[in-house]
């Protein structure tokens, strides 16, 4: 920080005397003296103030992905025929989750997972169907994505492992809620096990899901503004702390 002023008593200057090391005196065509602080007296930012920041940035972005994950979602590129539907909504979600960990990508799963059943007409039977369906597995999504943060080819990882927990989430609550509602045949098949009807249905949409996504990604690491977004380069660093 700047040091205090000092008065000065013969006022030969503007009433107050500067110290050299953190003033420099610069003459101007007036004849007056203007004097500008050197860069190394101004403050320099705080690892709370980068913090802080980052907080806002995390919060302004999972906002911004959460919505794109709403939209991605009503836009189908197919649907199933014996249900389910293809989209594009777990590539915003991971990539917010693997820019910012474990924690900020659980938080934004949850909100999507919310805003998913509400806004997307979702389907339930009981409150563990939208537990699991929807809020808790979504969050196991952003959970396991975020674990990939700071690792070589980030979103590939993640878009693996945080798909893998959202397909395991979803099997269990089909083999266990919606299990009880099992057709008679199922994709031509005739269906006599709980277990494997939730298979064949989840992993239909699960399955390409990721591997469009992953597909995506593939893309978006040719494209230098995007791989910047992925590997964190856009974020400011913590400035080191003093010994």
């Amino acid at each position: 920080a700047v040091r205090s002023l000092e008065p000065d008593p013969g006022n030969a200057g503007v009433g107050m005397r500067f110290y050299r090391d953190s003033f420099c005196r610069i003459p101007t065509p007036c004849g007056y003296t203007a004097f500008l602080p050197f860069p190394q007296a101004l403050p320099a930012t705080t690892k709370e103030e980068v913090t802080m920041s980052q907080k806002t940035k995390a919060l302004c972005e999972g906002a911004v992905m959460v919505a794109l994950a709403v939209i991605l979602g009503m836009l189908r590129l197919y649907r199933l025929p014996d249900g389910g539907s293809i989209t594009l909504t777990i590539l915003p979600l991971v990539l917010f989750a693997v820019r910012y960990g474990a924690g900020w990508g659980a938080l934004a799963g949850i909100s999507f997972g919310i805003l998913d059943y509400v806004v997307g007409s979702g389907i339930a039977i009981d409150w563990t169907s939208i537990l699991f369906d929807y809020i808790f597995s979504y969050g196991l999504l952003g959970l396991g994505a975020g674990l990939f943060k700071k690792r070589r080819w980030s979103a590939y990882w993640g878009t693996l492992v945080g798909g893998v927990l959202l397909f395991l989430s979803c099997y269990l609550v089909g083999v266990f809620v919606w299990g009880k509602y099992m057709p008679e045949v199922f994709m031509g098949m005739a269906m006599t096990s709980p277990w494997f009807y939730s298979f064949l249905y989840n992993i239909s949409w699960a399955g390409p899901d990721i591997l469009l996504t992953l597909a995506v990604f593939a893309i978006l690491y040719q494209v230098k503004p995007v791989r910047r977004l992925l590997l964190r380069q856009d974020l400011p660093a913590a400035p080191a702390e003093k010994v």
